[in-house]
């Protein structure tokens, strides 16, 4: 299983990718994108994650907010993501 996480950030974009096989984890992705380059064109980020096709993405949750499935995201939780 690929798992792709996106930590969006002031000076750079960083894509991290772990892929579980065997019972072992290894990174597979690992790229950092200055945000200029982001605003400039925001595809670029969609270009890494379609290349490597991950089964699952981490996106950021923002400041504070607990990991959980999007299943269980209450009205609260909705507000705060916004």
């Amino acid at each position: 299983m690929l798992t792709i996480g996106i930590d969006p950030g002031t000076k750079s974009f960083d894509i991290c990718g772990i892929e579980e096989r065997d019972s072992s984890i290894n990174v597979v992705v690992d790229e950092s994108i200055p945000s200029e380059e982001v605003a400039k064109d925001p595809l670029v980020i969609i270009e890494i994650i379609e290349k490597n096709k991950p089964n699952l993405i981490v996106a950021p949750s923002g400041y504070g907010i607990a990991l959980k499935h999007i299943s269980q995201m209450d009205e609260l939780d909705k507000k705060l993501v916004k």
